[in-house]
């Protein structure tokens, strides 16, 4: 996923060498009877570290930035609770 000035319809390949101005993005669905919106949230946290600019563990690089997408204001909610933002 990218910006008006990215890459259009690139290959994943392109996007891992870095110079797409495209992030790595997955949709995961979930019906939510085995965990909770705000249950995935902590345990993305637990291996994200969105301090470091454009860097998870070891893979660097602007594909790799840090950001979550929200589908309604519930979710909103239950990020929200689950970062400790007031």
């Amino acid at each position: 996923m990218g910006g008006p000035d990215a890459t259009q319809h690139p290959t994943y390949k392109e996007v891992c060498k870095g110079d797409t101005k495209q992030v790595e993005v997955f949709d995961l669905e979930f019906d939510g009877d085995d965990t909770t919106y705000e249950n995935l949230v902590k345990h993305f946290f637990m291996f994200h570290d969105p301090t470091t600019l454009h860097r998870q563990e070891e893979d660097v690089g602007f594909q790799y930035s840090s950001i979550i997408y929200v589908y309604d204001e519930k979710q909103v909610r239950a990020f929200l609770r689950s970062t400790l933002i007031p």
